[in-house]
């Protein structure tokens, strides 16, 4: 069976616990795990940790990807803001790949516009950038995933997995992190 892949863009000012919970967890189970940068390689996290990322955003093929996690923070507007990230969202929406958002990144999905009929979550205090938000941690809604705040970020990890390969699998990663 072929590696899954995942993409995850970050700019300046994401989440650095989302990220790495996300990296580590998928990396875990096998999903191949791209970090590329807006728009450099040399990205800050909010916490000012710099990381360099394997490629920048506009170096991406996208149609090699089977899943792409949007990661919040202070600087999610410049996700929204970025062309290349708008038209991989659409066409990863379009294609109904999984598309997964934590905390402020789910404005960047409403943004775009492929929450007007679906479910999803958001940073509290942020509820009015969505059409239809509800209270919970995590919302499954189709091919999209939405994550309230960072601290649900190994919940979605394993989600993905679950999604990605199978519930075995992530029960196996999550069985391999407790008895470390």
């Amino acid at each position: 069976m072929e590696r899954k892949k995942v993409l995850v863009p970050l700019n300046d000012k994401f989440d650095e616990i989302a990220a790495a919970s996300i990296v580590s967890i998928l990396s875990k189970a096998g999903i191949d795990v791209t970090l590329a940068g807006i728009p450099g390689k040399i990205i800050t996290s909010n916490e000012g940790m710099k990381i360099v990322t394997e490629k920048k955003i506009d170096d991406i093929d996208s149609t090699l990807f089977d899943a792409l996690v949007l990661i919040g923070g202070k600087g999610y507007e410049a996700l929204a803001q970025s062309a290349k990230i708008r038209n991989i969202i659409k066409t990863f929406d379009e294609d109904k790949k999984l598309i997964v958002a934590i905390g402020e990144a789910s404005a960047v999905l409403s943004n775009v516009g492929i929450l007007e009929n679906k479910i999803a979550t958001i940073t509290p205090g942020m509820e009015k950038m969505l059409s239809r938000p509800r209270g919970g941690k995590i919302i499954i809604d189709e091919n999209v995933m939405t994550a309230k705040t960072p601290s649900e970020s190994m919940e979605v990890a394993f989600k993905i997995i679950e999604l990605m390969i199978s519930k075995d699998k992530a029960n196996d990663v999550k069985a391999e992190l407790t008895s470390e």
